[in-house]
């Protein structure tokens, strides 16, 4: 808009002979200096059409005879050329010659002395060029009302046209405004009438948004609508100029700002129910472990009679450990602890667990020999093997074979999209059942959208953050009416050498140890020292890291030194595991200390020998996995670096 006022001033103070522009109102939008030196009278005091025609004609008939002359030059068409008799300020009169004429919807009146009509055509026809020019530059909708009672456009300049869809100005003129209104929501004002009742609360300028439609059937706009009411002598509405400026751009950021504001806030509804999530989680892994521990002595004593509840029992745990499993990857995603693993040992056993009680069966092939190792978190990867089992025969309501197949595959650089370049091992699971229908293909994979009664969603979006946090890819093939197949691609473990598989067996020949265990839930320190005793452990046990410090003090001090301690990481309102952990080092850099958490988003869990863990004993756990922990920590020779020898082998 600077620019135009500049060439409005240029065009104003350049020309020799009088220019005034009005709108077809009446409004004076220019009142150049030539103008203002041919009749004294200066643009301050010429208001509008009908203050001119009374300063140029004081008199009465005289007045009379100007406004005639006005009628006939606004209702004329084209350019009409003349002379005119008039008075200046001083009441001199003026002989001048005219040109008239209709440029955009306003009103060109050009006065020069009849003298130097001619010199002066040449500027008069310059000044013309620009403001056309001007008014083509313009980047807002222009128009005026002036018949209320119609309520029809009596003049509006190109842009506006081609904002509301009229082919031309022409087209525009005469049409009814009102047939580009858009019905809106509450709080925007209503078009219908607003000026009307601006006017008799004694306003005259009036600024709001709304939308407005096209006539050529293009979409509908955002639009910042300025009017200028003006009243008659007797206060009722009279005419209406308007400004239209397109605001859809800045609407756009607006509602891309209030899609952000939505995006934020269900991530933090998520968050909170991740830490929801988390702490359910922990408090269910302390009490399974008394569970599971009971059940695991009970079936150690060998009473016949019993077994067949107890395996009903540990069945049960296992699946609310899995369940607890699930609540924890997507609460806050804990970082995996890799291990050289075969998927071929993982998905045989996954296929047991997810198959039994069904009417359906799984199929495992391994398609090249010899199978790579994968670097995974094993029980992370049977996590996610047991949703997409569990999700293909659901599929199968009336039963059938899922085929699980295991493949080492290459991805070339030229073809890796998804995944680096290197080797891999790909799982199949294919099913026959109902498919997915494309258009909810693409939602599989979110935490809040599942197709079962009974589901909850979590399953494949949990699935999906195993797989991606450990360097893989999944993926998703469904056909409505044929099956779906979902392919999961693992980074190859370096070396390629598998961790050693446990022992089935409970172990014994590990020698009595002196145990330190500190847990905050008493009866997952019930349930440990039972266990340990059992096998003639001599145990003691704490339920906060400061009791713990404390206790290993008084060993040390006494000559009655701890083997091992076994420690719980998350202790609500007191010192936690790791810190304990590292006051005890400090006091004795040799101990020998296990980290038992059922969850936590410290490191430690994950990284436990950065922490100076030298073993990690996960919740819940029974008699054999207890046992085998304490083993290792005791019986394997530390090295300077924290970790067991063994373990030092295994990853060289």
């Amino acid at each position: 808009m600077r620019a135009e006022n500049r060439l409005l001033r240029r065009a104003q103070t350049t020309t020799a002979e009088g220019v005034a522009i009005f709108t077809a109102s009446g409004r004076m939008c220019l009142w150049s200096d030539g103008m203002a030196g041919l009749t004294g009278w200066p643009a301050a005091d010429v208001a509008d059409a009908a203050t001119m025609l009374r300063r140029l004609a004081p008199g009465e008939e005289e007045h009379a005879q100007l406004r005639q002359w006005w009628k006939a030059m606004t209702e004329a068409t084209g350019v009409v050329e003349g002379t005119l008799q008039c008075r200046d300020r001083a009441g001199g009169t003026l002989d001048l010659t005219t040109r008239f004429e209709h440029v955009d919807g306003s009103l060109v009146l050009h006065l020069c002395d009849a003298d130097s009509a001619g010199v002066s055509r040449a500027s008069l026809r310059e000044a013309e060029q620009r403001y056309q020019s001007l008014a083509r530059r313009l980047g807002v909708g222009l128009y005026s009302i002036d018949d209320p009672d119609s309520g029809r456009f009596s003049s509006v300049n190109p842009e506006l046209a081609r904002m509301l869809g009229y082919g031309s100005v022409a087209a525009a003129l005469g049409s009814d405004p009102r047939v580009h209104q858009v019905q809106v929501g509450d709080g925007l004002a209503p078009v219908e009438g607003l000026a009307e009742r601006t006017v008799g609360a004694g306003t005259s300028i009036i600024c709001y948004e709304t939308q407005l439609r096209r006539v050529d059937g293009g979409p509908p706009f955002w639009a910042q609508v300025t009017i200028t009411v003006t009243a008659d002598a007797d206060g009722h509405y009279g005419r209406q100029d308007g400004v239209v400026q397109d605001v859809s751009g800045r609407r756009l950021l607006i509602t891309e700002r209030a899609r952000l504001a939505r995006e934020r806030e269900r991530s933090e509804k998520y968050r909170a129910v991740g830490e929801l999530a988390a702490g359910i989680a922990h408090n269910f892994n302390n009490i399974l472990t008394g569970i599971l521990g009971n059940a695991s002595l009970a079936r150690h004593d060998g009473r016949e009679a019993a077994l067949t509840r107890l395996d009903r029992i540990e069945g049960a745990v296992g699946r609310a450990r899995s369940l607890t499993r699930d609540l924890l990857s997507f609460a806050r995603g804990k970082e995996p602890v890799i291990t050289p693993t075969l998927l071929s040992e993982l998905a045989m056993d996954c296929a047991q667990l997810c198959m039994a009680g069904s009417n359906s069966r799984c199929h495992v092939s391994v398609s090249t020999e010899p199978e790579w190792h994968v670097a995974v978190d094993p029980s992370q990867l049977a996590q996610v093997i047991d949703n997409l089992l569990l999700n293909a025969r659901d599929a199968m309501a009336e039963g059938g074979t899922i085929e699980l197949k295991l493949s080492n595959v290459e991805v070339p650089p030229e073809l890796a999209a998804e995944l680096p370049p290197g080797r891999y091992v790909q799982l199949t699971v294919a099913d026959t059942g109902t498919g997915i229908d494309p258009a909810h293909a693409g939602r599989v994979f979110d935490a809040d959208y599942t197709t079962k009664s009974t589901g909850t969603g979590l399953g494949l979006a949990t699935s999906q953050t195993i797989v991606h946090r450990h360097g893989g890819s999944i993926g998703l093939e469904s056909t409505p009416g044929v099956g779906s197949t979902f392919r999961v691609r693992l980074p190859v473990a370096q070396g390629e050498k598998s961790a050693p598989a446990a022992s089935a067996d409970v172990p014994t020949s590990c020698p009595p140890r002196r145990v330190l265990v500190m847990d905050d839930q008493l009866a997952v320190c019930e349930t440990a020292d039972e266990i340990l005793s059992a096998f003639d452990h001599d145990v003691v046990t704490v339920t906060d890291g400061s009791a713990a410090v404390g206790a290993w003090r008084e060993a040390m001090a006494t000559d009655t030194p701890f083997d091992v301690a076994i420690m719980d990481l998350m202790v609500p309102g007191g010192m936690g595991g790791e810190q304990a952990t590292a006051a005890i080092l400090d006091l004795d850099p040799s101990a020998r200390i296990i980290v038992s958490s059922g969850y936590s988003d410290s490191t430690a869990a994950s990284d436990w020998r950065a922490c100076g863990f030298v073993g990690s004993l996960p919740k819940p756990y029974g008699v054999r996995q207890i046992l085998d922990a304490v083993e290792q920590a005791t019986v394997e020779p530390v090295s300077e670096s924290g970790e067991t020898v063994a373990e030092r082998d295994l990853e060289d």
